[in-house]
Formats: structure tokens, C-alpha cells, sequence
């Protein structure tokens, strides 16, 4: 009986070095004697407590807001929000109804720490020898830095704008300004699918761009982002469909708009149809 329960003593231990060993080469798990291990997964705590103290603000937010319908007796517009704050708990879909700039801003910065210590992880497996735990590591920083490119889509300069025709009601008025820089046109109503929306706007500092956000019925709670007078380019259009942006085609507005001057831009939405133009 000795020898058998030494073979199988000696089999366990085998199996637990192995253990051990592909944990210490595994970008997502921890090890004791893994120090490359240890920070990166620190990192990613560090990240998912960011994001989950960010999220709870705009939660509480929401939760106001669907206090405050449910006194007025506003039906729909309290469905909507619990709607809104559902698609947000599961997906992390953006809601309309609260203001989330302080947690879009919080996600990019959450996400440039992670990206940092992802680039600094793989350097050192790669060092290390540990090939393996690199190539994992940097299929994890390519997969971030998808979500970091369309950050750099919301560093907009600062700009001005004053409405000319168009009612509608989202967050108190058709008209939604960050205090500072990153300022944003909110227009249209989620479930709108047939306006005319008219305005004048002009950059006063950084690369003469405009970035304007108007709701588009093509599906459920969608709505484009634009940026007007990109310099370099024509304008670039992204579409929120299901939490997530997609780049659409844009035609050709002629390259940047100049700093200081105002510009008409009108907004025609018909159905799953859009045009914008700008004088």
C-alpha cells in the first residue's frame, strides 16, 4: 500500500506544480510567485472598482429621475428611464435621461491606466520569456484600445451655440453644454423619427471642430455623434447602436470650419433618413 500512496502523493504533486505553473503564465489569473501576475491583476481591481464607483453615480442619478417622472405621473417618460437604467446595469448602454459626462470621462481615464500597466506587463513577459502570457496580454490591450480610440472622438475643442429652430425636450431643454471643454449638442427626442432641427455653432479654441449629438430613430435608443469640420478630413459620423459605436460614412464638408466664425448647421431627420448641412 506504501508504494501506491507515494505514486499517487507524488502525482498530486504534479498536477499542483502544473497548476501553479500555468497560472504564473496566465495574464488573467495569480500566482504567488508571479510579481508580472500580481500587478497586473492589482491593475485590473484598480480598473473594475473605477468603473463600478462611476457607474453607481450615474445609477443614483437615474433613480432621481425616475422618482421625480413618477411624481409628476409621468408614464412614459418613467418607463423610459427605467428602461434606460436597465439597458445600462446589463450592457452599459449610455442613457440620455442623466448627465454622464463625469463617468465617460472617468472610463477613459480607468481605461488609459489599464492600457499603461498592460503595456508595461507585456515588456516584462516578454523579458521574462513568458511568450505566451505576452501574446495574451497584448490581445487584452489590442481588445482596450479599440474602446480608447473612440475616446479620442470626444476630445472636441471648445465651441459656443445658440438654437435657431427646434423644440424638444431631454434633459430640461433641447440644448445640452458641458461647462467646460468637450461641449455637446443633444437634439431630438429618443422616440422622434420625423424633425427639423436648426442651429448656429462656432469653435472658439483647438482644432475648429464641432461635435454635435442628435437622436436617430434607426433602432431603439440610438442616436449619431458627429464631428463637424474635423481638421484634415471632411466630418466623421459614429452611431451608438446597442451600447456600442459604429463608424458611418460621411460626405464631404469641405475640410475644417475657422475658428471664431458662426456656422448654420440644419438637421433633417425622416424615418431611418438623415441629411445635415452646413453654411
Amino acid at each position: 500500500m506504501r508504494p501506491r500512496n507515494l505514486t499517487i502523493a507524488m502525482a498530486m504533486s504534479l498536477v499542483i506544480l502544473g497548476a501553479v505553473t500555468l497560472l504564473a503564465d496566465d495574464p488573467g489569473k495569480t500566482a504567488t510567485n508571479d510579481a508580472i501576475g500580481k500587478k497586473l491583476e492589482a491593475a485590473r481591481k484598480k480598473f473594475d472598482g473605477q468603473v463600478a464607483k462611476a457607474k453607481r453615480v450615474v445609477l443614483e442619478r437615474l433613480k432621481k429621475a425616475e422618482n421625480v417622472a413618477k411624481r409628476a405621473g409621468k408614464l412614459d417618460g418613467l418607463e423610459r428611464i427605467e428602461e434606460e437604467r436597465k439597458k445600462f446595469e446589463s450592457e452599459g448602454m449610455i442613457p440620455s435621461s442623466v448627465s454622464t459626462r463625469d463617468y465617460e470621462n472617468e472610463l477613459r481615464r480607468a481605461r488609459r491606466d489599464l492600457a499603461r500597466a498592460l503595456s508595461q506587463a507585456i515588456a516584462a513577459y516578454t523579458k521574462k520569456g513568458s511568450l505566451d502570457a505576452a501574446q495574451r496580454t497584448q490581445d487584452e490591450l489590442i481588445k482596450l484600445k479599440k474602446e480608447i480610440d473612440l475616446d479620442v472622438f470626444y476630445q472636441s475643442p471648445m465651441w459656443e451655440a445658440r438654437v435657431v429652430e427646434g423644440q424638444w425636450s431631454i434633459v430640461g431643454n433641447e440644448l445640452v453644454q458641458a461647462p467646460r471643454g468637450n461641449g455637446h449638442l443633444l437634439l431630438g427626442d429618443p422616440g422622434t423619427s420625423n424633425y427639423n432641427f436648426e442651429f448656429e455653432a462656432k469653435a472658439t479654441e483647438g482644432e475648429g471642430c464641432i461635435v454635435v449629438k442628435f437622436h436617430w430613430k434607426y433602432r431603439e435608443n440610438t442616436y449619431i455623434e458627429m464631428l463637424l469640420g474635423a481638421s484634415g478630413t471632411s466630418h466623421l459620423l459614429q452611431c451608438r447602436l446597442d451600447g456600442r459605436f459604429r463608424r458611418l460614412p460621411a460626405g464631404e464638408m469641405g475640410g475644417a470650419t475657422a475658428i471664431g466664425r458662426w456656422y448654420k448647421i440644419r438637421l433633417e431627420v425622416r424615418g431611418e433618413e438623415y441629411r445635415c448641412f452646413l453654411d
